[in-house]
């Protein structure tokens, strides 16, 4: 099965996120991540191996 995560802003949003696609891997799945390009996820999504696909993300207020 594929999955694809998105999270960003903070490491309550991404670390989750990571750990459960690291699970998910483990267990034979095709996973990729999206964030943002200027953030902290795409360096957090290379530790972990996982492709990362950026993304611009900007504030709604």
């Amino acid at each position: 099965m594929k999955f694809a995560f998105g999270a960003g802003g903070t490491g309550g949003h991404i670390v989750p996120a990571l750990a459960l696609a690291t699970e998910l891997r483990s267990q034979g799945h095709d996973c990729i991540f999206i964030g943002n390009a200027s953030g902290m996820e795409e360096g957090l999504a290379a530790q972990h191996n996982l492709p990362f696909f950026p993304i611009k993300i900007q504030k709604l207020y």
